[in-house]
């Protein structure tokens, strides 16, 4: 199970008649780094999101991206309580990425960068290194806007994980587990799987399953079985190795998710945090899918920091609270909440519904 792990430091503002600068990162931004982790051993893969939140009363008109000169992202590590080492990124993703631009950064508004190191086959591993002895390893992230100033560098707090040594029977699995399945484990649809890897994988999961590299191998297989059974080129015996190893047929449709929030108006606007709760209805062919969180947005002035409470974001969360406020002179808030809804092919829907607080009893 992989769980999220987050800790968030708010740096105190620049000191009296300091110089502001194009971006006051250090007086305006929350900086928030996240790991993906689930029970990491040696060589184990790592996804760190950096989230930037902005705590400014304004939009600020130019948080750089990724760049030398400009502004850069960075994150330390280090084992044991050693020297702190800069990590490589394997991949890179988000709002922060190089070539993504200057962007705006609205009041309350979050950017996240994410960032992976190891990947989880035996036979692809370009950074392993990182994770290559057990050990304590701490993590951190900073963000500035320009090189060698303090006042616009941000910095979050140290995230610690825990790396084990790998167990024994993962040890046997490995040396069983061939270049072959770490191909069908990285499946994609355009490159083709080697004749014989399907029933190969399929021994290996009987042999090994509880194995990580058994985990790897049915997802890469599942992966591949359904790029012929969405198209409708799948063989008999391939139909058959779906159904004996995932059950449900093709189930190539994707779910139907339905939203009905109560209360659908807060009122009166009296500025208290007020209990929501969501009535979801999540249908599909083959059982009941998963369904997650994936956001709440809000807009009149709404700072999401302050106004959204209790809110977990990427789990089943049908219960929070959001503040029954709206400015005077506006028309009144609107809280826009997205779930998202995932069957055991895959397939996703995404359903929006929406909370108002209207301006007066005359609007809705």
């Amino acid at each position: 199970m992989i769980s999220f792990l987050s800790i968030a430091l708010l740096l105190s503002d620049l000191p009296a008649g300091a110089s502001r600068h194009v971006t006051p990162l250090a007086s305006e931004i929350r900086l928030e780094l996240r790991i993906e982790s689930s029970d990491l051993v040696v060589g184990d893969r790592v996804v760190m999101h950096i989230v930037a939140t902005s705590t400014a009363l304004h939009p600020i008109t130019a948080l750089l991206p990724l760049h030398p000169l400009l502004g850069s992202m960075a994150i330390k590590y280090r084992v044991d309580g050693g020297p702190f080492l800069p990590v490589n990124l394997f991949s890179q993703y988000g709002e922060f990425s190089s070539g993504s631009g200057p962007i705006v950064l609205q009041p309350g508004r979050v950017v996240e960068h994410v960032a992976a190191f190891s990947v989880t086959t035996p036979y692809v591993r370009p950074f392993s290194y990182l994770l290559g002895t057990p050990g304590v390893y701490e993590f951190g992230a900073t963000l500035a806007d320009t090189p060698n100033d303090p006042n616009g560098v941000v910095f979050s707090k140290p995230m610690m994980v825990t790396v084990g040594a790998v167990p024994a029977n993962e040890t046997v699995a490995f040396a069983a587990y061939s270049p072959e399945l770490a191909q069908l484990s990285d499946f994609s649809p355009m490159w083709p799987v080697p004749e014989g890897v399907p029933a190969a994988a399929e021994a290996f999961i009987a042999a090994f399953p509880d194995s990580r590299y058994a985990a790897n191998a049915r997802e890469g297989l599942r992966r591949y079985l359904l790029s012929f059974i969405r198209t409708a080129r799948a063989t008999d015996a391939q139909l058959a190795l779906y159904q004996r190893l995932f059950g449900g047929g093709d189930d190539a449709r994707p779910p139907v998710l339905a939203l009905a929030p109560g209360p659908l108006v807060l009122w009166p606007p009296n500025r208290q945090l007020t209990p929501v709760f969501v009535n979801i209805t999540a249908t599909d062919d083959s059982g009941i899918p998963a369904v997650v969180l994936i956001s709440i947005a809000c807009d009149d002035s709404c700072d999401p920091v302050r106004d959204i409470a209790e809110a977990a974001f990427g789990t089943d969360d049908r219960t929070f609270k959001l503040r029954a406020d709206r400015t005077g002179g506006g028309k009144g808030r609107t809280y826009t909440i997205v779930y998202e809804a995932t069957n055991a092919a895959g397939r996703k829907t995404r359903a929006t519904t929406i909370v108002t607080v209207p301006h007066d009893r005359g609007k809705n």
